[in-house]
């Protein structure tokens, strides 16, 4: 699990995008991430901040993810 500042993390036509590492240990670059539409957690956020459940495999993916006060 991951925090995302305002910065890391878009909403673009009811879709997200997350910047994250492309590799595990972050030896490489950050990289835009689509964020599947059933990754997404639609229950409240109580912890306010933006969370990212990232995967890494040939690429990063999303696992899960809950909107920031933003979203």
């Amino acid at each position: 699990m991951k925090h995302l500042s305002d910065v890391e993390w878009k909403s673009e036509n009811g879709h997200y995008q997350v910047l994250i590492n492309q590799y595990m240990d972050g030896s490489g670059q950050n990289v835009w991430v689509d964020v599947p539409d059933d990754a997404v957690i639609k229950e409240p956020n109580r912890d306010g901040r933006t969370l990212v459940w990232p995967i890494w495999g040939d690429r990063p993916q999303v696992r899960c993810f809950l909107p920031g006060a933003m979203g």
